[in-house]
């Protein structure tokens, strides 16, 4: 198998077990509420290179999060001009309790020191490539 079959693999399985762990918002809004959430204050910019989306999905899907109370925008204090996204104290809730449900659907025990460093090392090779 090559490269790109590995990560349209792996890509499908993650996405399966994770979404049995998810709360019922759509794939992007979670993907943007678990951004924020991991890396604090965000860019639009961050959240298209890393989703894959267009501008304008990416301001209707955070304008839902926004109004759903889950993530809070705010100008850029350098410019003035960008908007930039974090995470609620709701929104965390919410990711702590869906990291919760996930840890429950994969038993520590499965989760070795080798197997641990393997998918840090390929998280680490993908977010060069993004």
């Amino acid at each position: 198998m090559d490269t790109a079959k590995y990560l349209f693999e792996i890509e499908i399985l993650a996405e399966n077990i994770c979404n049995k762990s998810v709360i019922d918002i759509s794939n992007i809004k979670f993907k943007i509420l678990y951004l924020t959430g991991q890396y604090g204050i965000v860019s639009p910019s961050l959240l298209i290179g890393k989703i894959g989306i267009i501008k304008t999905n990416l301001a209707l899907a955070c304008r839902d999060l926004i109004n759903d109370g889950l993530i809070v925008s705010s100008k850029n204090a350098k410019d003035g001009r960008g908007t930039l996204y974090c995470c609620t104290p709701k929104g965390e809730k919410i990711l702590e309790n869906v990291y919760e449900n996930l840890e429950k659907n994969i038993r520590n025990e499965e989760m070795t020191t080798d197997l641990k460093t393997a998918i840090s090392t390929v998280l680490a090779f993908l977010n060069k490539k993004v």
